[in-house]
This record gives C-alpha cells, sequence and structure tokens, in this order.
C-alpha cells in the first residue's frame, strides 16, 4: 500500500447523525462531531477519529467508489425541471398576488390590464404548471407514482425484487 504525505489538516463536522464529507473525490458518512485526517493517509483509506473513542478509525472504501463519478441529476430533463421548481418557488408570492388582482372583477379594467402585462413580464419557467413530475432514478416523465417519485417501471422492479419495505405481490 502507498501512503500520501500531505500537510495534516483537520475538518470539524458538526451535523444530524451522518453527514456526508468529500475528501478528494470521495464522499464520505461520518458520524456528527467527528474529525477528519488527510495527513498520512492510504489511497482507498480515511482517516476518521469520534470524539468518543480514543484511537482514529480506518474507513476502508473500495476502489470503486474512488472511481465511480455520476453527477446529481441523471440527465438535463430533470436539471431543466429541478430550476423551473426553484423559479415557481421565487415567485410564487408575486404571482398569487397579480393573478388576485387579474381576476377581480370589482377592480377597473385598466388596473386588470396592468396585471396582465406584469404576469407577462415574468419568467415563464416561474409558472407552476410547466413543472412535470418526474422518476428520481430513470427521469421518465410518464407513469410516475407520486408517493414514491418512482416510475411505474422502477417501482414494479424494486417491489417484484423486496426491495421497498410493505410493498408486496398481491397474492389470492
Amino acid at each position: 500500500m502507498t501512503t500520501r504525505q500531505s500537510s495534516a489538516t483537520h475538518l470539524t463536522v458538526f451535523a444530524l447523525p451522518l453527514f456526508p464529507i468529500e475528501v478528494g473525490q470521495v464522499a464520505v458518512l461520518v458520524p456528527p462531531r467527528a474529525m477528519v485526517h488527510q495527513g498520512t493517509v492510504a489511497e482507498s483509506h480515511i482517516v476518521v477519529s469520534v470524539p468518543s473513542c480514543e484511537p482514529p478509525a480506518i474507513v476502508v472504501l473500495p476502489s470503486a467508489c474512488v472511481t465511480q463519478s455520476r453527477s446529481y441529476y441523471v440527465d438535463w430533463r430533470m436539471l431543466r425541471d429541478v430550476k423551473r421548481r426553484k423559479l415557481a418557488y421565487e415567485y410564487a408570492d408575486e404571482r398569487l398576488r397579480i393573478n388576485a388582482i387579474r381576476k377581480n372583477t370589482l377592480l377597473p379594467k385598466e388596473l386588470q390590464e396592468v396585471a396582465d402585462k406584469e404576469i407577462a413580464a415574468l419568467p415563464r419557467d416561474s409558472c407552476p404548471v410547466r413543472i412535470r413530475n418526474r422518476c428520481v432514478l430513470t427521469s421518465r416523465p410518464r407513469g410516475v407514482k407520486r408517493r414514491w417519485r418512482l416510475s411505474r417501471i422502477v417501482f414494479r422492479h424494486f417491489a417484484d425484487h423486496g426491495q421497498m419495505s410493505g410493498i408486496q405481490r398481491a397474492m389470492w
């Protein structure tokens, strides 16, 4: 095993039960208030010392974890949908206010027309109608089970292989 020599850097973590820490290209789940030492460490090891135990614990990561690289979103369609959700959230209050003015028939027509122009000036993606529910694993837009945010195909696969707790095939 080869070892890397670098300056000893300590990173203090204050988090909930497990906190992801990125060390180089590797993401590790570390207990709260842990110290990560990036000093003399083997390439596939990360030394983690927890305050409750004196000696530092060594976390061994398989070599596949070091080389595996995947972006956060499945494809560009999912990223586009996430951006739409953020915009819709940002402009929700403003849209509600302007739409209330637009649809109020007691107000003068000039005021309603001004509200129409204001709504038209907002970004198109800020409209909540443009948001599409997608499968979080495949980004499939149709046949998505809303409760699990999975497409029917992925849902059935997980259910058949017993990877979803509380879900089983109907038998009679």
